[in-house]
């Protein structure tokens, strides 16, 4: 599986890092799929991005929410609110629940996938054990107010992480897959229909039509490149037709997205391209941003 981190935080980030090893160490790290650290498939009522959100073949869609504190820090946990070090704030369970009809509606506006894939969350605490946590607080009473309880489970430290893994009982053919890795890599927009037309190709035109209805999707480089953010400067280089202007366009939407108070400029020298790219940014924009 592909593990791609967003932003630079995720090097000084210590629990994200120990909670993503636990997963790419399980049967779900030798299939084939996506991971993203901080990417903005969906934002919770917090306008924060998942930690860690991933899509493996023959899994279930799943979104992590990773708790970094020890126990002793948890003053308090309440279905709607816990007091860390004093500090109150927003139950991270009802942060996944927003997650999860976030995700999971990205898929169900897509008519084939819909019905096939069952988003599930996770909630990781990887410095508590189960037994730290539940000798002072319940589980049930924690997930008293979440819409769609059966969805989330906990992951503690001393969990197997395979056993919150949720299989696809579905089995996504081929061409099911790659339109549902297009959408939960965000390029759908790129899509014209939702599955490719099957048919024997007779002549040049079926052929050309038959390639206009292929399902988008970014190679490896292409989708690092498009998906994190860089430290600094960073250059894009490519022949004509390698998907520079895609790749541009996805970035620039990503950035304005982590960081909507900034001002984004994208410049080009090819008039005919300002339609194009205007299209495009709206687009990987609104696909990331709802």
């Amino acid at each position: 599986m592909k593990f791609i981190p967003s932003l630079p935080s995720y090097q000084n980030d210590e629990a994200a890092k120990a909670t993503w090893n636990r997963f790419s160490a399980s049967a779900l790290g030798n299939c084939d799929g996506v991971a993203y650290y901080k990417h903005p498939i969906i934002v919770s009522a917090y306008d924060q991005p998942p930690d860690i959100v991933f899509l493996g073949r023959g899994y279930e869609p799943t979104v992590v929410k990773v708790f970094g504190d020890r126990i002793a820090s948890v003053h308090e946990a309440a279905a709607a609110y816990w007091n860390i070090d004093g500090a109150v704030g927003g139950s991270p369970l009802l942060e996944l629940d927003d997650y999860l009809v976030g995700l999971q509606s990205r898929f169900d506006k897509i008519r084939p996938l819909r019905s096939r894939l069952n988003c599930a969350a996770v909630l990781a605490l990887p410095l508590i054990t189960r037994s730290e946590f539940v000798g002072r607080f319940s589980l049930g009473d924690l997930l008293a107010d979440v819409a769609d309880s059966a969805k989330i489970q906990f992951l503690f430290r001393d969990d197997d992480v395979n056993a919150v893994l949720r299989e696809n009982g579905f089995l996504l053919q081929e061409e099911s897959w790659r339109l549902a890795l297009s959408v939960f890599q965000g390029v759908n927009p790129l899509n014209k229909s939702g599955l490719p037309i099957s048919h024997e190709i007779a002549n040049m035109g079926d052929a050309i039509r038959s390639l206009d209805h292929q399902i988008a999707l970014l190679d490896d480089e292409q989708h690092q490149v498009a998906t994190q953010l860089a430290p600094g400067p960073q250059r894009i280089r490519g022949l004509a037709g390698t998907g520079k202007t895609v790749i541009l366009a996805m970035k620039a939407a990503n950035i304005h997205l982590h960081y909507p108070e900034k001002k984004v400029l994208v410049t080009f020298n090819t008039q005919s391209l300002y339609q194009q790219m205007q299209k495009l940014i709206s687009a990987f924009y609104r696909v990331n941003g709802d």
